[in-house]
């Protein structure tokens, strides 16, 4: 619940629409992570011997999952998902899907993430799946997503790789 006040002069004012409605501008759409970032990011990749990209919610917006699904088939990688990222895993890559997690316990999901070495969280958020339930092994994680990743004492990425997604 929240309560809002406002001076009694402003309350009792009337609204006119001659003022019209306050749109922002364009908001400007972010440039790829950097070199250094993807390079780190490729090594910690080439060097697992059981990487798994974790989905997150950001990665289910249309550009994100062409870019994801273009992955996909150049690198099989193994997948899991929270259940925010419904949509992201198309048919022709069900296979390396082990399912979402999360809300429910999902023994696929839960020990694919369980065996990793290497978790690349794409478009995650620590709330859609706390850190502390599938990375108390303390898993190299690299961190794609336009956002600053949120650490914690189990969420701590090892490159954060930030700018816009499918690039």
């Amino acid at each position: 619940a929240s309560f809002l006040a406002l001076p009694q002069d402003i309350m009792n004012t009337e609204v006119g629409s001659e003022e019209g409605v306050l749109v922002s501008g364009k908001i400007p759409r972010m440039g790829a992570a950097n070199n250094a970032g993807l390079e780190q990011a490729a090594e910690l990749i080439n060097n697992a011997r059981q990487p798994v990209v974790l989905l997150g919610m950001q990665s289910s917006e249309p550009r994100n999952v062409e870019a994801l699904r273009a992955l996909l088939n150049k690198c099989t990688l193994p997948v899991t998902g929270t259940f925010q990222a419904a949509g992201a895993i198309d048919m022709p890559n069900l296979d390396l899907f082990a399912g979402r997690v999360g809300l429910w316990p999902n023994q696929p999901g839960d020990a694919l993430l369980k065996n990793a070495d290497v978790v690349i969280t794409v478009g995650y958020n620590p709330a859609e799946h706390e850190p502390f339930k599938w990375n108390a092994n303390e898993h190299k994680v690299i961190h794609l997503d336009s956002s600053q990743a949120e650490i914690d004492n189990y969420y701590n990425p090892d490159v954060e790789l930030r700018g816009d997604i499918a690039e």
